[in-house]
């Protein structure tokens, strides 16, 4: 077993994969470019509707796939049973390749409310699966880089829809974003094998032993194939729903993955990705808001990558805690500009401020918050139940999500930005107090002995 980070298939494999979260996670930020082309604010002459949208219509365009993202996890858990977590991800990959479709021919309000929520299926689908079978197929000295280049990913994908966002029509960024799309059902079918893990629950040893060989590039594959025997066997938990919820193991492990996930949204991170452009057009700044959400989006590249090479090294908890410190000081100080601002202080001179304090939040966001606590979900639960919790934390956070998104622009209009921004401070400030009692530390554990963590 290649335990020196060498593995190219198993690279290509995860890569291959996040094609689909590449496509998927791009409706987070596909609102921040475009919807100021829909209400006008910005090169009107590019909305396909024949009339500039109202801010309710934003808020439900918004809003929408996260919608969507609600009913993808409902069926989710079912249908991997069945099918299995490659073939699941196959299929949700349709409403996603439709959403775009949709798109192209897009010229009503109604059908950017249809897309998004088809978009948002797909999304539900993959903060689901994508963590799961990621875990599931990388050995354990590769598990936390093969997690986390999940965000990376999603990163580029971020960088992407910012940069060409701003100076392409609606219609033309939909075309490009059938390529991915089509990229990953072209490759995964034919090439990407199916989770050992779900071999071996269905009791194909000979079927589980040939991924395993191609994930490890090896023959030599009998020890690890037993202990994911054993961990399968060891981690079985029998009796009704009701029974499952009251054993320790899978409550304490939905409680931590439950607060992370928590935490990920009420610091205000998904509102503040969907309506980043419109926010620095309030600023006082001389730079145009277009070129400074590309100036965030790129600067988020160093803790991305500095996390996939120090995650194994430093521990998930220290990173989280880093994370939401940093998280907490931006909130504060972006909090204090817009105070200033709205009491008419002259703030030309510290124009800089927003830029650098989102840049210091996304990098906070990308060094712990976003990408660690899902590295969690893909590996506290016991394997036969994973799916099912995985179902669960995403419908949670998309729960979150909406509800977040839907009173952000409320805040802003009755409480003021500022304080929009301190209350957020707020609620990071309590996840700390979280993490710090509820989160232990599993870096280098295997799923066996995170199980035993769990239990104490």
């Amino acid at each position: 077993m290649d335990t020196n980070g060498n593995n190219y298939f198993l690279f290509f494999s995860v890569i291959s994969v996040n094609l689909l979260s590449f496509s998927a996670n791009a409706g987070f930020s596909w609102t921040s470019p475009f919807l100021p082309k829909l209400n006008g604010h910005v090169d009107p002459e590019k909305n396909p509707i024949p009339y500039e949208i109202s801010v309710v219509e934003e808020s439900w365009i918004t809003t929408m796939m996260n919608i969507g993202a609600l009913c993808g996890p409902l069926c989710t858990g079912q249908i991997s049973r069945k099918i299995g977590k490659k073939m699941t991800l196959v299929l949700f990959s349709i409403p996603v390749l439709f959403s775009n479709i949709i798109l192209i021919f897009a010229n009503t309000v109604w059908h950017f409310y249809t897309s998004r929520f088809l978009l948002g299926l797909g999304v539900g689908c993959v903060y689901c699966i994508i963590p799961a079978y990621v875990a599931e197929i990388s050995d354990v000295p590769n598990r936390g880089k093969m997690g986390l280049s999940t965000s990376l990913i999603n990163l580029i994908s971020h960088i992407s829809v910012v940069s060409i966002g701003p100076y392409v029509t609606i219609k033309t960024f939909a075309y490009l974003s059938l390529i991915p799309t089509i990229l990953f059902i072209v490759i995964l079918i034919p090439f990407i094998p199916e989770s050992p893990y779900y071999f071996v629950s269905r009791n194909r040893m000979s079927e589980a032993e040939n991924a395993l060989k191609k994930f490890r590039q090896t023959s030599n594959v009998k020890l690890e194939l037993i202990e994911i025997s054993n961990s399968v066997n060891e981690t079985k938990i029998e009796g009704s729903f009701y029974d499952i919820f009251r054993t320790r193991v899978v409550l304490k492990g939905l409680v931590v993955t439950v607060g992370l996930i928590a935490a990920q949204q009420v610091c205000g991170a998904q509102p503040l990705n969907a309506y980043q452009q419109e926010i620095f057009r309030s600023t006082s700044s001389n730079i145009p808001s277009e070129i400074s959400v590309m100036i965030v989006g790129i600067f988020q590249f160093i803790p991305s990558i500095l996390i996939v090479f120090i995650v194994d090294k430093v521990g998930r908890k220290i990173l989280l805690l880093l994370s939401y410190f940093g998280l907490l000081l931006s909130l504060i100080t972006i909090g204090i500009y817009f105070y200033f601002k709205e009491q008419n202080f002259n703030v030309d001179s510290i124009f800089w401020v927003p830029i650098a304090s989102s840049c210091l939040f996304m990098a906070s966001f990308k060094l712990g918050a976003g990408p660690v606590a899902w590295s969690y979900v893909g590996e506290v639960f016991p394997s036969n139940l994973q799916i099912y919790m995985s179902s669960i934390v995403t419908f949670a956070m998309f729960l979150f999500g909406i509800i977040v998104t839907f009173i952000f622009p409320i805040m802003f209009t009755y409480i003021g930005t500022a304080w929009t921004f301190w209350i957020f401070g707020v609620c990071t400030a309590t996840s700390i107090i979280f993490i710090i009692i509820k989160v232990p530390e599993i870096r280098g554990k295997s799923f066996v002995d995170i199980q035993m963590i769990l239990k104490k």
